[in-house]
């Protein structure tokens, strides 16, 4: 199973990476890595999860406004 989230930043990945860096690494991957990978995209991250945060908003309210709420 994947899980995605569009809300973590590299602070964020830091932690998940310091709780459980271990399990990572032994399944082969690179905690320090992915830290770094995270960071030096945040940015762009930011601006397109931040598009797509705005578009699920904007959903939201067109339901709660067709439904008088």
């Amino acid at each position: 199973m994947v899980q995605f989230h569009p809300e973590a930043g590299a602070d964020t990945v830091a932690a998940w990476a310091a709780g459980d860096g271990g399990l990572l690494s032994s399944a082969g991957g690179d905690p320090a890595g992915a830290v770094a990978s995270v960071r030096e995209a945040e940015p762009e991250l930011r601006a397109v999860w931040g598009a797509v945060s705005d578009a699920w908003g904007e959903v939201v309210r067109a339901h709660a406004h067709a439904r008088g709420i």
